[in-house]
C-alpha cells in the first residue's frame, strides 16, 4: 500500500538503481506538513533499459523501455475521528518491441500450408523451406523456442505505450458507535500498439490497436462493534467503459503473397485462399467451401491491403449491496455470516469495417444488452484451539457477469455464441495456522476445493482472429497451500511455500480451442493451473556494529522459487505448454544511518524460460512466448532525508 502523507516532520527520499541491459532507475518522494492537520506526499519515477532481448533484424531495437510516473497524496483530519485522503496516480509506459519471442511452432491452418505446398512440390517442406523457395527470408531463421528463447528477427517495431491516471477519494468518521467510509475511485487508462505484424525481416502484416478504458467507482459502508458482535454493511455502484479499434493491413511486400512457387504461377497464399475457398483442382483441398468463405477467385479476391477494421467495446454498470457480521460464540469460537447481492447491466458492440477482399468472411454486431443477477454468501469460523494455534473454515460463494461476444447467432452452432453466460463459482476452504517451539516457528496450511458452473474460457477463430469467451458446465478446483518460516538461530530464518492444485473441467464437449478446433475438453485441465509451485527464501541479519558515529545493519538473502508446467489452452496442446522453470536470486545490503545500499543477482543460473502463451499467432511464425529475462545484476542506492 501506498505510504499516506504525515502531519509530524518533513521528510523523504532519493533512490537510484542501475542493472544489466542498460537499465537506470531513479525515484524521489518528500513529505510536507503543511498545518497541524493537513499534509502533503509526492512521489516520482523514471525507468529506461535496452530490453532483454536479441535484435538481429534490421530494426535496431529489441524490447527496451522507459516509463515514468508521478503520485500525489493528501491527508487532512479536521478532528481526532475524521481522515480524508485524496490521491492521484499517472502513469506512462513505452516500450519498441513486446517482451516475447515467436516460438516457430504454427497452428493447423499454417500447417496445412505447408501441408499443400509440399504436396504441389512432391517433397515435405516447412514454412523456413517454402520462404528460401520463394526467395525470402526465413521466418525463425535462429530455430524454435527453446532452441531460440532470446532472439527478434524483425525489420519493423511494434511501438506501445500505457497510460493510465488513477484518482481516488477515501472519507472516514467515526461517531460513537459506528464509523463511516465512503470511498470513491476514477481511472483512465489508453494503450495504443502499431507496427509489427509478422515478426519477421519479411515485410508482410501490420497490426494497429487502440484501447480506451473508463472506470468510475463508488462504495459507503457503515461499520461498528457491538459487544461480541462486529458488523459491516454497504452499498456500491460502478460504471466500466471500454473502447477498441484495430486495423490489420496485408502490406504488398509481402513475399508470401506476391512470390510465385517455381513452376506454378501461384503465391503459397494464394494456394492458402483456393484451398480455404474449397476450390478444386488443388492437392489437399476440400472440394466444396469452407462455411463462412467464399471461393478464392484471381483478379476479383484481395489478400493486400486492409486486412481487418473493426470497432469494439463494452459498457457495465453495477449496483450491489453488502453485509458481514461477526459474533464470538465464546471466547475461543467466532462466527461470521456475510451476503452480497449484485445486479449488473452488460452492453457490447462490434462493427466491421470495409475490407480489401470483398470475399472475406466477416460479421458486426450493432449491440446486445443483457442483464444479470446474483446473490453470493459467507459463511466462516474461526476456533482457537490454544493460545498460538487457531483453526478456520469457510463456505463461499461468488460470481462473474456473462456478457456478448463480437459475433452473431450462427444456427450452425449447437449454443448461441452471440452472448456467453455468467460464471459462478462456490469455494471451501479449512486451514490452520500457528505458532510452535516458543515462536520459532510460524506455519500455516489450507485446504480447499472449488466447484465452478459454467466456467468462462476464452476461444477464437484464427482465420478471422476473432476472440470469444465460451462456458464449460463445470470445472473443479483442489488444493493446497501451506506456509512455513523457521528462525533456525538468532536473525537467521527461512521461510517456505508451496502449492499444490488440481483443476479439471468437468462436462465441456464441443469446446472451441485457442486454434480455432473443435474438440470435447471434458477431463481436461483448466488453463494457466500450475499443479506445483515452490518457494524458499533464507535471510541472514548480521550482527549490527558501530562504526563513524553511526550504527551499521547489514543482510544477505537467497531466494529460490519453482512454477510447474503451464498449459495456456483447453486442449493438451504441446504448442501452448509453457514448461516448468526454476529461479534463484541473490540480494546484500546494509543501511547506514540515513543511507542504504542494496545489491542484487536475479535469475542467478541465466534460465530461458516462457511464463506465457499470447492468444494469437504472428502470421507464419508460430505462437508468441512471453520470455522472462535472463541474469540481471545490480545495485541501488537510497538516502533518506
Amino acid at each position: 500500500t501506498s505510504i499516506k502523507p504525515d502531519t509530524e516532520a518533513l521528510g523523504g527520499h532519493l533512490r537510484g538503481e542501475y542493472s544489466s541491459f542498460e537499465t537506470a532507475y531513479a525515484e524521489g518522494a518528500v513529505n510536507v506538513p503543511v498545518t497541524d492537520t493537513l499534509a502533503v506526499r509526492a512521489l516520482a519515477y523514471f525507468e529506461e533499459s535496452d530490453g532483454f532481448l536479441n535484435q538481429n533484424g534490421s530494426f535496431g531495437q529489441a524490447n527496451g523501455t522507459q516509463s515514468s510516473g508521478l503520485r500525489g497524496a493528501l491527508r487532512w483530519q479536521p478532528g481526532s475521528n475524521s481522515t480524508l485522503d485524496v490521491s492521484v496516480t499517472y502513469s506512462n509506459q513505452e516500450q519498441d518491441l513486446p517482451s516475447f519471442v515467436p516460438t516457430g511452432d504454427n497452428s493447423a491452418g499454417v500447417e496445412l500450408l505447408a501441408e499443400l505446398v509440399s504436396a504441389i512440390q512432391g517433397v515435405p517442406l516447412g514454412i523456413n523451406d517454402i520462404a528460401l523457395l520463394i526467395g525470402a527470408d526465413p521466418v525463425t531463421p535462429d530455430g524454435v523456442f527453446p532452441q531460440n528463447g532470446k532472439t527478434l528477427n524483425t525489420d519493423i517495431g511494434a511501438f506501445s505505450e500505457n497510460e493510465t491516471l488513477i484518482g481516488t477519494v477515501r472519507y472516514e468518521h467515526a461517531f460513537d458507535e459506528i464509523t463511516l467510509t465512503a470511498i470513491g475511485g476514477y481511472i483512465d487508462n489508453q494503450y495504443a500498439i502499431g507496427g509489427e505484424g509478422d515478426f519477421s525481416t519479411n515485410p508482410s502484416f501490420t497490426v494497429e490497436r487502440g484501447v480506451e478504458f473508463e472506470a468510475f467507482s463508488a462504495e459507503l459502508r457503515v461499520a461498528g462493534v457491538h459487544g461480541d458482535l462486529t458488523w459491516l454493511a454497504g452499498l456500491y455502484y460502478g460504471e466500466d467503459d471500454v473502447e477498441q479499434e484495430q486495423a490489420t493491413i496485408h502490406l504488398d511486400t509481402d513475399p508470401f503473397a506476391i512470390n510465385p512457387l517455381p513452376g506454378l504461377g501461384l503465391s503459397p497464399f494464394d494456394i492458402a485462399f483456393f484451398c480455404i475457398g474449397g476450390t478444386s483442382g488443388v492437392p489437399g483441398c476440400p472440394t466444396s467451401p469452407t462455411p463462412g468463405f467464399q471461393p478464392y477467385i484471381p483478379g476479383l479476391n484481395s489478400s493486400l491491403g486492409l486486412w481487418e477494421s473493426v470497432d469494439f467495446g463494452s459498457e457495465v454498470e453495477s449496483v450491489a449491496a453488502f453485509f458481514d457480521v461477526t459474533y464470538a460464540l465464546s471466547d475461543k469460537l467466532d462466527v461470521s455470516i456475510g451476503a452480497r447481492y449484485t445486479d449488473e447491466n452488460v452492453f457490447g458492440y462490434r462493427v466491421e469495417g470495409a475490407l480489401a477482399d470483398p470475399f472475406a468472411p466477416r460479421e458486426s454486431n450493432a449491440g446486445v444488452e443483457t442483464g444479470f443477477d446474483d446473490i453470493s454468501g459467507r459463511l466462516a469460523s474461526v476456533y482457537q484451539l490454544t493460545d498460538d494455534i487457531n483453526l478456520y473454515g469457510s463456505v463461499a460463494t461468488g460470481f462473474r457477469s456473462g456478457g456478448p461476444n463480437p459475433v452473431a447467432d450462427d444456427p450452425g452452432t449447437p449454443s448461441d455464441e452471440s452472448q456467453f453466460d455468467q460464471e459462478v463459482i462456490t469455494n471451501y476452504e479449512v486451514g490452520a495456522k500457528g505458532r510452535f517451539f516458543d515462536g520459532t516457528v510460524r506455519g500455516s496450511i489450507a485446504l480447499f476445493f472449488m466447484d465452478w458452473e459454467d466456467i468462462q474460457i476464452r476461444t477464437q477463430d484464427p482465420i478471422t482472429q476473432r476472440q470469444i469467451v465460451q462456458n464449460a458446465s463445470s470445472a473443479e478446483n483442489r488444493g493446497m497451500e501451506v506456509e512455513l518460516a523457521w528462525l533456525i538461530v538468532d536473525d537467521l530464518e527461512l521461510s517456505l511455500s508451496y502449492g499444490y492444485l488440481d483443476a479439471t473441467f468437468g462436462d465441456f464437449e464441443d469446446a472451441g480451442t485457442l486454434d480455432g478446433e473443435r474438440i470435447d475438453a471434458s477431463g481436461n485441465d483448466v488453463p494457466n493451473s500450475p499443479d506445483h509451485t515452490f518457494s524458499a527464501v533464507l535471510r541472514y541479519e548480521l550482527p549490527t556494529w558501530q562504526a563513524m558515529g553511526d550504527e551499521w545493519r547489514s543482510h544477505v538473502q537467497a531466494e529460490y522459487s519453482y512454477i510447474d508446467d503451464i498449459q495456456s489452452d483447453i486442449a493438451d496442446n504441446p504448442r501452448r505448454l509453457n514448461p516448468s522453470y526454476e529461479l534463484v536470486n541473490l540480494r546484500a545490503g546494509f543501511d547506514y544511518g540515513r543511507y542504504e545500499v542494496q545489491a542484487f543477482v536475479e535469475n542467478l543460473t541465466d534460465e530461458s524460460y516462457r511464463y506465457g502463451t499470447n492468444n494469437l499467432e504472428t502470421y507464419l511464425s508460430g505462437a508468441q512466448a512471453s520470455v522472462g529475462e535472463g541474469r540481471r545484476i545490480g545495485v541501488s542506492l537510497r538516502a533518506n532525508f
